[in-house]
């Protein structure tokens, strides 16, 4: 897969003023090829960029380019109350401290507005260094940054897929600093906050018009319907009505798909996703691989959308707008069959990517989508309430501890599970939390899922509840 348009987030370094006495500073550069005289390292920001130049019976194919990174101050992600900041608390690849400050990164980005100039991160845990003197090594400098890189990195994977409704902050352009703050008396070196001035893309110049503009296109796009599933077509079929599928200045973004009206699959996605929160439908931006008619897998962009059962489906605007308006995958279920595509199954066509950025920090768990498509626009009966037993119910005998999928086996795929439980992507039954339940505190939390993990790799013999 071709990749072109790389984009760099660069992290500077300083040594601040302590106590009365100044240190030399490390020189800021906003360069990011300046990565070492500098003291400064660069973050490769592994974000897709989707493009196609190429129409094959009507599917929109597309080849990867770096994606422009995307900041919001609308908070409409967490309208619905489904957003991926809400995985940075748990996320098990994270250490607790990790997750603390990539939250309040996140946290801090949320609240990015069109006259931001800069914010400041107070960093919850601290990031502390024993030094014996009263100098910041070199080596000391490139530990603090891989530390802020990983939380940055990971509080903007997030925010980028929640709050895609801000286009004119080209965040690839800019770069996160720190100050040292020198404790010489206790023999160590803190970093307490990060800095971010935020970098404008020209194209969105000046910002407040280009701002105003696209709140108004979210809050005026005419959607009718009375249950959920009329809404969601009305959103399909006016995306697909507006926009055509071409390269444009602002085809990447949601702008090119509600203003411009030239978009590929991340405006139709980023669009499809901002009506969504509007109407507070829970909708996920899903990036991974799209198999064409060309059979080789491309860089591509859809939705994942919860329905009144409960239940998560898939939308892919993008190869539904064609020389007509399809509804091959509107609604969509993992085995559902796309006719008007060579009568090919979802699932083998559209393969959901968890790790953002491609850097391996973190996974980010998608919500688990249904195997049948939506039955229709009926809105379904909700099931029957059932009384739960009593949280001192044992389990049924001979029931494997960790066993989250029942298949007689305590895997990895187990402890995905419970991640998904924990933040709310998948529901579970009293009968389920007995199971996986591991460390006996009375709540099924990301701690479960690690001592899932420990088990697989033999790092445990038995769970705390087995003891």
């Amino acid at each position: 897969m071709k990749m072109t348009g790389k984009k760099y987030l660069a992290i500077l370094t300083a040594v601040g003023l302590v106590a009365g006495m100044v240190f030399p500073a490390a020189a800021a550069d906003t360069r990011a090829e300046d990565q070492t005289a500098a003291g400064a390292v660069v973050m490769d920001h592994e974000i897709y960029r989707l493009y196609d130049s190429t129409h094959v019976k009507d599917m929109k194919l597309a080849d990867s380019v770096k994606i422009q990174n995307q900041a919001a101050t609308y908070g409409a992600g967490t309208l619905a109350g489904v957003n991926y900041g809400d995985q940075i608390s748990t996320l098990p690849m994270l250490n607790d401290a990790e997750r603390k400050d990539a939250k309040a990164v996140y946290d801090a980005l949320t609240k990015i507005g069109a006259d931001t100039e800069k914010i400041t991160v107070e960093l919850p845990t601290e990031y502390k260094k024993e030094t014996p003197g009263i100098s910041v090594t070199q080596d000391d400098n490139m530990a603090a940054a891989a530390f802020v890189r990983k939380i940055t990195q990971t509080a903007l994977d997030a925010f980028m897929r929640d709050y895609p409704e801000i286009c004119w902050i080209n965040i690839g352009g800019g770069s996160w600093s720190f100050n040292w703050e020198l404790d010489v008396l206790n023999g160590s070196a803190i970093v307490k906050n990060l800095e971010y001035p935020i970098p404008l893309s020209e194209d969105y110049m000046p910002v407040s018009e280009y701002a105003n503009r696209i709140e108004q296109a979210i809050s005026q796009f005419p959607v009718s319907g009375s249950n959920r599933y009329e809404q969601l077509k009305s959103i399909h079929d006016e995306l697909c009505r507006r926009a055509v599928y071409e390269e444009g200045t602002y085809s990447h973004e949601l702008y090119g798909s509600l203003i411009d009206g030239r978009s590929v699959c991340e405006g139709y996605a980023e669009a499809f996703k901002a009506i969504c929160d509007r109407l507070n439908i829970p909708c996920v931006l899903v990036s991974g691989q799209g198999i064409g008619s060309s059979g080789q897998p491309e860089a591509h962009m859809w939705n994942y959308v919860q329905m009144d059962d409960g239940n998560w489906y898939a939308v892919d605007v993008t190869w539904d707008d064609g020389n007509t308006v399809y509804y091959d995958y509107f609604l969509s279920g993992s085995d559902t069959v796309a006719t008007h595509y060579g009568n090919t199954v979802f699932s083998a066509t559209h393969t959901p990517q968890t790790d953002f950025n491609g850097v391996g920090f973190v996974q980010f768990v998608y919500p688990t989508l249904s195997k049948m498509a939506y039955s229709g626009s009926e809105v379904p009966t909700p099931p029957t309430p059932t009384t739960p037993p009593t949280p001192t119910t044992p389990p049924t005998p001979g029931v494997i501890y960790g066993d989250a999928d029942g298949n007689g086996k305590v895997e990895s795929a187990d402890a995905l599970i419970v991640l998904k439980i924990v933040v709310k992507l998948q529901p579970s039954t009293p009968q389920l939390d007995q199971v996986i339940e591991l460390d006996k505190d009375g709540n099924v939390t990301s701690a479960d899922a690690l001592l899932i993990l420990k088990k697989v790799v033999k790092l445990l013999d038995k769970f705390p509840v087995e003891q």
